[in-house]
């Protein structure tokens, strides 16, 4: 029975993001999404793409019944969530890496760092 619930669950939230997608690409806010996080260890900067994400600017040029329907209908809080998750990938990005599970891995310290002076 708790598998049962867990899957109608999961089809509902399924279908509440299909509807929430649908509602943001009338609003035409979606764009394609492509986020640049250079790092001290690395030359080049790590190009993240193929992802929709918001758009900002036409956010911000709503009128104020769309933003009022957006906001009534629960939608803003979510838009808003998504953008703040955006600023969070650089964090994420440099956390897996001084954990050795980014695409890169953090530099070595030399093997004599860890190791205290004889004496």
């Amino acid at each position: 029975q708790g598998v049962l619930k867990f899957c109608e669950d999961f089809e509902q939230a399924a279908a509440r993001t299909g509807q929430f997608v649908r509602e943001l690409q009338e609003m035409d806010l979606l764009m394609d999404g492509e986020v640049s996080i250079q790092t001290p260890i690395a030359d080049q900067p790590f190009v993240y793409r193929g992802f929709r994400m918001i758009n900002e600017e036409k956010l911000r040029e709503l009128r104020g019944d769309q933003l009022r329907k957006i906001n009534q209908s629960g939608m803003l809080p979510l838009i808003y969530a998504h953008l703040f998750s955006l600023q969070l990938m650089r964090e994420i990005f440099e956390a897996q890496i001084s954990q050795g599970k980014g695409p890169i891995n953090a530099p070595a310290a030399p093997a004599n760092a860890a190791t205290p002076a004889e004496g």
